[in-house]
Protein backbone atom coordinates (compact mmCIF):
# COMPACT_ATOMS: atom_id res chain seq x y z
CA UNK A 1 0.00 0.00 0.00
CA UNK A 2 1.42 3.55 -1.31
CA UNK A 3 1.42 6.32 1.15
CA UNK A 4 1.53 9.78 -0.95
CA UNK A 5 1.73 13.30 0.37
CA UNK A 6 3.20 16.72 0.01
CA UNK A 7 6.35 16.16 2.02
CA UNK A 8 8.90 13.56 1.57
CA UNK A 9 8.58 10.10 4.32
CA UNK A 10 11.44 11.45 6.51
CA UNK A 11 10.56 14.45 7.00
CA UNK A 12 6.36 13.01 7.32
CA UNK A 13 8.24 10.72 9.92
CA UNK A 14 9.77 13.73 11.80
CA UNK A 15 7.03 15.62 11.99
CA UNK A 16 4.81 12.45 13.57
CA UNK A 17 7.57 11.99 16.23
CA UNK A 18 7.06 16.13 16.92
CA UNK A 19 3.67 15.60 17.29
CA UNK A 20 3.85 12.66 19.84
CA UNK A 21 6.52 14.32 21.93
CA UNK A 22 4.33 17.73 21.72
CA UNK A 23 1.55 15.96 23.52
CA UNK A 24 3.61 16.41 26.75
CA UNK A 25 3.37 19.79 26.56
CA UNK A 26 -0.31 19.46 27.34
CA UNK A 27 0.49 18.22 31.36
CA UNK A 28 -0.72 14.52 30.15
CA UNK A 29 1.84 13.55 32.62
CA UNK A 30 1.65 14.72 35.98
CA UNK A 31 5.66 14.42 36.34
CA UNK A 32 6.77 15.84 32.74
CA UNK A 33 5.36 19.02 31.48
CA UNK A 34 7.65 19.70 28.34
CA UNK A 35 8.24 23.89 28.09
CA UNK A 36 8.64 23.77 23.99
CA UNK A 37 9.36 20.69 21.36
CA UNK A 38 11.58 22.62 19.03
CA UNK A 39 13.25 21.05 15.16
CA UNK A 40 16.57 22.83 14.78
CA UNK A 41 16.42 25.19 11.72
CA UNK A 42 19.02 25.97 9.75
CA UNK A 43 20.33 29.18 11.71
CA UNK A 44 18.95 28.41 15.20
CA UNK A 45 19.70 29.75 18.71
CA UNK A 46 17.79 29.08 21.06
CA UNK A 47 17.96 29.46 24.95
CA UNK A 48 18.40 25.61 26.79
CA UNK A 49 16.10 26.10 29.63
CA UNK A 50 14.51 23.24 31.86
CA UNK A 51 12.26 20.56 30.07
CA UNK A 52 12.60 21.62 26.57
CA UNK A 53 12.93 18.96 24.14
CA UNK A 54 14.64 19.30 21.02
CA UNK A 55 14.24 17.01 17.92
CA UNK A 56 16.87 16.37 15.33
CA UNK A 57 17.60 13.36 12.87
CA UNK A 58 20.61 12.25 11.45
CA UNK A 59 21.81 10.83 8.16
CA UNK A 60 20.01 8.10 7.03
CA UNK A 61 21.87 4.76 6.19
CA UNK A 62 20.96 2.68 3.25
CA UNK A 63 19.21 -0.87 4.33
CA UNK A 64 19.63 -3.34 1.58
CA UNK A 65 17.88 -5.60 3.71
CA UNK A 66 14.78 -4.21 3.22
CA UNK A 67 15.25 -2.70 -0.58
CA UNK A 68 13.19 -4.57 -2.95
CA UNK A 69 13.45 -4.92 -6.87
CA UNK A 70 10.41 -4.10 -8.78
CA UNK A 71 9.08 -1.90 -11.15
CA UNK A 72 10.09 0.89 -9.40
CA UNK A 73 11.92 -0.75 -6.85
CA UNK A 74 12.16 0.19 -3.72
CA UNK A 75 15.02 1.27 -1.31
CA UNK A 76 15.09 0.76 2.46
CA UNK A 77 16.75 3.13 4.67
CA UNK A 78 17.83 3.22 8.80
CA UNK A 79 17.86 6.98 10.14
CA UNK A 80 18.13 7.76 13.60
CA UNK A 81 16.42 10.36 15.47
CA UNK A 82 16.91 12.08 18.81
CA UNK A 83 14.70 13.97 21.18
CA UNK A 84 17.16 15.87 23.31
CA UNK A 85 15.76 17.29 26.90
CA UNK A 86 16.94 19.55 28.98
CA UNK A 87 17.47 19.12 32.37
CA UNK A 88 18.13 22.10 34.37
CA UNK A 89 15.93 22.55 37.24
CA UNK A 90 16.49 25.52 40.52
CA UNK A 91 19.45 24.69 42.48
CA UNK A 92 17.28 24.63 45.40
CA UNK A 93 15.28 21.58 44.02
CA UNK A 94 15.98 18.52 46.48
CA UNK A 95 14.71 16.04 43.48
CA UNK A 96 17.88 14.20 42.50
CA UNK A 97 18.63 14.83 38.56
CA UNK A 98 18.38 11.00 37.83
CA UNK A 99 14.79 11.38 38.99
CA UNK A 100 14.39 13.61 36.21
CA UNK A 101 16.18 11.76 33.72
CA UNK A 102 14.39 8.56 34.79
CA UNK A 103 10.48 10.27 34.40
CA UNK A 104 11.29 12.09 31.36
CA UNK A 105 12.35 9.50 29.54
CA UNK A 106 9.44 6.88 30.68
CA UNK A 107 7.51 9.76 29.66
CA UNK A 108 8.72 10.46 26.59
CA UNK A 109 8.47 6.77 25.55
CA UNK A 110 5.01 6.88 26.37
CA UNK A 111 3.94 9.12 24.44
CA UNK A 112 5.19 7.70 20.85
CA UNK A 113 3.66 4.83 21.92
CA UNK A 114 0.69 5.90 23.50
CA UNK A 115 -0.70 5.81 19.73
CA UNK A 116 -1.87 1.90 20.26
CA UNK A 117 -0.56 -1.04 18.79
CA UNK A 118 1.10 -0.10 14.96
CA UNK A 119 2.88 2.91 17.01
CA UNK A 120 5.89 1.45 15.67
CA UNK A 121 4.51 2.04 12.01
CA UNK A 122 4.35 6.10 12.85
CA UNK A 123 1.15 5.87 11.13
CA UNK A 124 2.27 3.34 8.33
CA UNK A 125 5.05 5.68 7.18
CA UNK A 126 7.42 3.27 8.24
CA UNK A 127 8.13 -0.32 8.82
CA UNK A 128 9.80 -0.43 12.06
CA UNK A 129 10.55 2.46 14.99
CA UNK A 130 13.07 1.17 17.61
CA UNK A 131 13.37 2.80 21.01
CA UNK A 132 17.23 2.80 22.09
CA UNK A 133 18.45 3.51 25.38
CA UNK A 134 18.65 6.85 26.66
CA UNK A 135 22.00 8.61 27.22
CA UNK A 136 22.97 11.64 29.35
CA UNK A 137 23.90 14.89 27.96
CA UNK A 138 26.97 16.28 29.96
CA UNK A 139 27.87 19.65 28.97
CA UNK A 140 30.15 20.72 32.20
CA UNK A 141 30.85 17.89 34.42
CA UNK A 142 27.34 17.57 35.43
CA UNK A 143 24.29 16.02 33.68
CA UNK A 144 22.13 18.95 31.47
CA UNK A 145 19.56 16.65 29.82
CA UNK A 146 18.86 13.52 28.21
CA UNK A 147 18.76 12.21 24.61
CA UNK A 148 15.94 9.34 23.63
CA UNK A 149 17.45 8.28 20.39
CA UNK A 150 14.90 6.49 18.11
CA UNK A 151 15.89 4.14 14.76
CA UNK A 152 13.22 4.34 12.12
CA UNK A 153 13.42 2.03 9.59
CA UNK A 154 11.12 2.66 6.42
CA UNK A 155 11.31 2.02 2.68
CA UNK A 156 10.54 4.38 -0.11
CA UNK A 157 9.85 4.21 -4.03
CA UNK A 158 13.02 4.70 -5.75
CA UNK A 159 11.29 7.25 -8.28
CA UNK A 160 9.81 9.25 -5.20
CA UNK A 161 10.57 10.29 -1.63
CA UNK A 162 6.98 10.92 -0.97
CA UNK A 163 6.16 7.43 -1.52
CA UNK A 164 6.55 4.63 1.18
CA UNK A 165 6.60 1.23 0.16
Amino acid sequence: MSVISSRPIPERIAAEIESRVAALQTGIKPNTHLVDVLRPKRIDTFTPQHMLAVISSQDPEYNEEISCEGNPPANGYDQRFEIAVYLMPSEKDPTPIETFANTVAADVCESLTDSGQGWHSMGGLCIDTRILSYEYMDASGGVDGIIIPLVVTYRVSERSWYESR
